[in-house]
């Protein structure tokens, strides 16, 4: 890639020094990653949303929202399929999901997601033994590859039973207040055996933040099949990893800078193992 400006000059004279590659991004001359190999393949965003083509045009699925993080480092689109989940009262939609970044940080994914209508908190978590994504590499010709996204689509219908079902075996566990308190503070990875005194003060405020979602505060937390459940409670969780998780040099952000390091962090960081660890954590409480 040509590379401008200042800054850029440096890293061409770096690049070409160690015969390496730079992504670039055109429109703002902006360096998103320095140091690639000649077997890199970048995936330009049109190309990376035409695998979605075949499945949309075929009827299964339907455009619905797309977009990017980290100033289009990475984009994403989502696409609805049809036939929503349904737990009474409490209706979760269901998606497949493409990510693509321009950095080297992650390959090409493609994977199922649910999104809860009542707080539109997206759920994305890996369900245990089962195939949930299709992850290419930017390798070699990355578009012939484009068949994948037709194998993810035929594990739609077990992905989605699966969920179902544990989504209404943690909608039937009804919690005590100790049950829930334990859960929130293992989500924080707090020892519950160990005196609050000794503990992170931090993450115990998270905790109560938690809790206080969970006791009506949440969105949705009212629902019956949420109140007092473990379904409320991994809800709590994702709605405070999506919506009021705290930002490191927030008070020097934009309030569009603080929010996309949220929903960066929610899809691709420490986010997104917090949310696995609720989910996994609510799991067992349904097993015990």
């Amino acid at each position: 890639y040509l590379l401008s400006g200042a800054q850029d000059e440096l890293i061409d004279t770096q690049v070409r020094e160690t015969g390496r590659f730079a992504t670039v991004r055109q429109d703002t001359g902006e360096v998103f990653g320095v140091g690639f190999s000649q077997r890199y393949t970048p995936l330009q965003n049109k190309d990376a949303f035409a695998f979605f083509d075949a499945v949309v045009g075929a009827g299964e699925a339907i455009y619905h929202t797309a977009g990017s993080l980290k100033r289009g480092r990475i984009v994403w689109i989502l696409a609805k399929l049809p036939g929503d989940l349904g737990l009474e009262g409490d209706a979760v939609e269901k998606y497949i999901m493409l990510s693509n970044t321009h950095d080297g940080s992650q390959a090409v994914d493609m994977r199922f997601c649910v999104r809860r209508v009542v707080c539109m908190n997206t759920l994305k978590m890996a369900l245990r033994d089962e195939q949930t994504n299709v992850r290419l590499r930017h390798t070699g010709d990355i578009l012939s590859r484009v068949n994948s996204t037709r194998d993810l689509m035929g594990l739609g219908d077990a992905y989605f039973a699966n969920l179902m079902r544990s989504m209404e075996r943690l909608a039937a566990k009804q919690l005590t207040p100790i049950q829930s308190n334990r859960y929130f503070s293992r989500v924080m990875g707090l020892d519950v055996k160990r005196p609050v005194s000794a503990q992170s003060t931090r993450r115990q405020n998270i905790v109560n933040q938690i809790v206080a979602l969970y006791n009506g505060e949440g969105r949705g937390a009212g629902l019956a099949t949420a109140k007092g459940t473990a379904w409320g409670a991994f809800n709590a969780v994702q709605e405070y990893v999506e919506h009021h998780r705290s930002v490191k040099g927030a008070a020097r952000m934009s309030e569009y800078d603080v929010l996309d390091a949220r929903e960066t962090a929610s899809f691709y960081g420490s986010g997104q193992h917090m949310e696995q660890r609720a989910w996994d954590g609510a799991l067992s409480l349904v097993r015990g």
